[in-house]
């Protein structure tokens, strides 16, 4: 009753909180980052806060710009955030790498305007789906071995988290472009996008977390 007098049905509303969930989850834990020292993945998660964001407003309105951006920052994260920058951002812990200012500079830069040149080639456009699905698994593989790490310090709560957020996130990686849910059209929690946007949001605080346990033992 409540959300029909704003004309939202439930369907609707639990996309809107899903997007305000990896938003929130975004921003809240970039900044955390950023406090860390740690700018590869405070600004990447950061982009994604605002992916969220820009999709909130786009379900929310339907204002065309703001899906277009949405567009662009899911194509950055999924293709070069995560996989690439994702991964030598964590490895500051795991393995102690180290990166110039000047370096985490150029590294946005060439990704972000590698994005753009891979939206914008028509040859690029059919294998998207795959490329994303390729450079993922690798990322996910580095997950289990952060959750390792994580069992050989004892941490075996946190470790359980990242590997079951992980196991999530790889299913929906599989599934994001090469199948859909019977009846997501229409079912309130069995949909893509909101299973997708609530498991986004479980594996950054899970990364995070994962992040700070392992740098209170380097």
């Amino acid at each position: 009753m409540f959300l029909e007098v704003f004309g939202i049905d439930a369907r609707t509303a639990l996309l809107l909180l899903g997007c305000l969930s990896l938003a929130v989850t975004g921003w809240v834990y970039g900044l955390k980052f950023l406090k860390l020292g740690n700018h590869i993945l405070g600004y990447e998660y950061l982009i994604v806060g605002s992916s969220g964001l820009n999709f909130l407003f786009y379900n929310a309105t339907l204002y065309q710009p703001s899906y277009d951006l949405m567009i662009y920052l899911d194509a950055f994260s999924r293709a070069f955030g995560f996989p690439i920058l994702g991964t030598l951002g964590l490895m500051a812990v795991t393995h102690q790498v180290g990166i110039s200012k000047r370096t985490k500079i150029a590294l946005f830069v060439i990704t972000l305007g590698l994005t753009s040149v891979m939206l914008s080639s028509d040859f690029m456009l059919p294998i998207l789906p795959y490329l994303y699905l390729v450079v993922i698994y690798p990322f996910c593989l580095y997950l289990f071995y952060v959750a390792k790490r994580l069992f050989d310090i004892g941490r075996v709560g946190l470790a359980v988290f990242v590997l079951k957020s992980t196991f999530a996130s790889l299913l929906i990686a599989s599934i994001y472009d090469f199948y859909t849910i019977p009846g997501e059209e229409t079912n309130v929690v069995f949909n893509f996008f909101f299973l997708a946007l609530i498991t986004w949001s479980a594996s950054f605080v899970a990364m995070y977390y994962a992040y700070v346990a392992l740098a209170e033992e380097v």
